[in-house]
């Protein structure tokens, strides 16, 4: 019976597979100056990837195809005259993206919902949380709640310009993304970003695992209940002994009193990846069972994102030093319900490589996004989007620039168009679907491109030249002119 305790966590997994989008990761991105990379993912429908990026200037939306290539980008810094500090992907549905974040409005500090509808031209305000003095909301993960028909989070709270995290803050928002709870927790607890949480309807309690390996069980009321220390496991490795705690990612279901999470190692090495499952009664929390998953051959020194596929498969990634910015290794590997190895997938190249976010798409491949120092080129940290397919070969690996980050508007278009980019274009070519060009122009002021009378319409492609000898490539619909 080693692998006893996974059963029943792969069974109630599968249960719920049709209702996987209810978990969605949004993460947060800030103004961070000399960075560039992607944040959190979420895969919309049509095999879009939306992500935000922070870059040197802010930061933007970015929605990628299933090739990697831009879709889209813009600039997240206004709406309806609140100024926007954060900003997550949240959910998507048939006719807007959402977004959550803090933001400001004549020195008031607020949590804002906000949208962009799908044809990627008009950002609308939805609903506002007036916050007290200085603090901004970080939530990570939102969940729906069924029973209560809301989308519910645990959040960090923390002072703006990176002051100290002063407690954990509940918010609740219906199905049309207003909210219609807020709370902040009160009690005894060390207060730090939230990497999970669950509700267990059997206790009537949320288990919340914190950043610093510490638990906290909180009632039905959003009320701070107890904190309880890390879990701890031990095992040997390579004829050592290591007892080491655990921070809980992703505990993906619950059964009575008992948990089924994945976590990874803090505080020593080697990292490594367990599957485990904590018993939850009487207001504690202890560890019923663990199987540590990290193998040397894995090449795995530090595990980043762990996630189950859609056949019940666990899938975990990571990079095999923290040594930026010197070149490492990105590696994924799957495991069988019963945690028997499939496939290791290792990608090498001149790259230091962080990995910040891994979902599994529609059709069960694997899609990551991170930071990627491109230390024999620029020198400069890239956003990168990486897919493996589900049989552990790569299907692509896309490299994003802030240099890349154009967009083009309005889109459709009726005669003419601005192009907003970090760098001074040069030129544009117009190609039609079938690749004959159409249209080219170096004679434009301010971005603004105007299109010859009688275009028909139709898509075509832009090919941009920028000031530093790149050539971006976009996607415009031309629906009159």
């Amino acid at each position: 019976m080693k692998y006893g305790f996974l059963i029943p966590a792969i069974i109630l997994y599968s249960l719920h597979l049709a209702a996987q989008n209810d978990t969605i990761l949004v993460g947060y991105s800030a103004d961070d100056p000399g960075s560039s990379f992607l944040n959190e993912l979420a895969i919309f429908s049509g095999d879009k990837y939306a992500v935000t990026q922070r870059t040197t200037t802010g930061y933007k939306a970015y929605i990628g195809g299933q090739d990697g290539q831009p879709v889209y980008a813009r600039a997240l810094d206004l709406v309806e005259g609140f100024q926007i500090h954060s900003s997550s992907w949240m959910f998507d549905d048939a006719t807007r993206y959402v977004y959550i974040g803090n933001a400001t409005k004549d020195n008031q500090s607020f949590f804002i919902a906000y949208s962009l509808d799908t044809a990627l031209s008009e950002i609308r305000l939805i609903d506002t949380l007036a916050l007290s003095g200085a603090e901004q909301l970080f939530f990570d993960i939102m969940k729906y709640n069924t029973g209560l028909s809301v989308w519910e989070g645990f959040g960090m709270v923390q002072l703006q310009g990176g002051g100290a995290m002063t407690g954990i803050h509940y918010i609740a928002l219906d199905a049309n993304f207003h909210f219609v709870k807020s709370r902040r927790l009160s009690g005894d607890y060390h207060p730090g970003p939230v990497l999970e949480f669950l509700w267990m309807e059997d206790v009537g309690r949320y288990f919340l695992s914190i950043f610093g390996g510490r638990n906290l069980l909180v009632d039905a009321d959003q009320q701070w209940v107890k904190e309880h220390e890390d879990v701890r496991i031990s095992y040997m490795l390579d004829n050592i002994q290591y007892t080491v705690a655990l921070r809980m990612y992703n505990c993906f279901s619950a059964e009575g009193s008992s948990i089924y999470c994945y976590g990874k190692e803090f505080s020593d090495r080697p990292y490594n990846v367990s599957m485990v499952t904590l018993d939850v009664a009487n207001d504690s929390v202890r560890l019923a069972e663990a199987l540590p998953l990290n193998q040397p051959s894995l090449g795995m020194a530090f595990a980043s994102q762990m996630r189950i596929d859609r056949e019940g498969n666990f899938v975990v990634s990571g990079v095999n030093s923290l040594t930026a910015p010197q070149p490492n290794q990105l590696n994924v590997a799957k495991f069988s319900a019963e945690l028997d190895q499939i496939w290791t997938f290792s990608f090498d190249s001149d790259k230091s490589f962080i990995i910040w976010d891994m979902e599994i798409d529609d059709h069960n491949d694997i899609v990551l996004v991170g930071q990627a120092w491109n230390i024999f080129g620029d020198g400069q940290p890239h956003g990168f989007l990486m897919k493996v397919f589900d049989n552990g070969t790569l299907v692509s690996y896309e490299e994003i620039p802030p240099a890349e980050m154009l967009q083009l508007y309005p889109n459709p278009t009726a005669g003419f168009f601005f192009i907003e980019s970090e760098l001074q274009p040069l030129s544009v070519r117009l190609r039609d679907m079938s690749g004959r060009q159409v249209f080219e122009s170096s004679m434009f002021q301010a971005g603004l491109v105007r299109l010859p009378e009688g275009l028909p319409h139709g898509v075509y492609t832009a090919e941009i030249s920028l000031e530093n000898g790149k050539r971006v490539s976009r996607k415009i619909v031309v629906a009159g002119n």
